[in-house]
C-alpha cells in the first residue's frame, strides 16, 4: 500500500500542494468569526500572510479568532473589525479605518485614484452569510435579498 504526501492512502485528488510562504500578502475574509472562515484565516497564517482583515457582524467572535491566531501565528499580523458587509455605510466606515492603519497593512497594499485612496486586499475570500435562510425553505424573494446582502458586496 502506498501512501500519498499527506500520509493517507486515499487517493489524492489533488495533483499539486503548495506550500509556499506569502510574507507580503494581505487577505481580507468576510464572515471571519466563526464557521468555514477559521480554517481559511489558519490556512492563511499558515503560509504567514502579512495581515489578515477579518470582518463580520460581532466583534466578540472576530476578537476571540484573533486571540487564537495572533499567539500560534506570530509573524502574522491581525486585525479584526465588526462590520455588516452588506450595508455600504458599514462597507466604507471599514475602509476608512482600514485606512488610518495603513502603517500597519503596509502603503504597497494602497492603490491612488486621483484624489480617492482605496485600500487593496490582495484576497478577498466573501464567507459573509445569511444564517437565517435555507435553500428550499424560503421564498424566492427572502432567497434573493439573502443573496444580494452577502454577495453584492464584493461590486462595493
Amino acid at each position: 500500500m502506498s501512501f500519498n504526501e499527506l500520509g493517507s492512502s486515499r487517493p489524492f485528488f489533488t495533483k499539486t500542494i503548495h506550500r509556499d510562504v506569502y510574507s507580503t500578502i494581505t487577505v481580507l475574509v468576510t464572515g471571519g468569526g466563526r464557521g468555514v472562515a477559521i480554517g481559511i484565516v489558519e490556512s492563511y497564517a499558515k503560509i504567514q500572510a502579512k495581515t489578515i482583515i477579518l470582518t463580520g457582524r460581532t466583534q466578540s467572535s472576530l476578537a476571540a479568532v484573533q486571540a487564537k491566531f495572533k499567539a500560534l501565528y506570530s509573524k502574522t499580523e491581525f486585525i479584526s473589525l465588526a462590520s455588516e458587509i452588506g450595508v455600504l455605510e458599514d462597507v466604507t466606515a471599514l475602509f476608512n479605518n482600514l485606512k488610518s492603519r495603513v502603517s500597519q497593512i503596509g502603503s504597497s497594499r494602497m492603490i491612488y485614484f486621483g484624489s480617492t485612496d482605496l485600500l487593496h486586499p490582495d484576497i478577498l475570500v466573501n464567507n459573509a452569510a445569511d444564517h437565517g435562510i435555507k435553500l428550499g425553505e424560503t421564498d424566492p424573494a427572502s432567497w434573493k435579498s439573502s443573496m444580494t446582502r452577502t454577495r453584492f458586496p464584493c461590486y462595493l
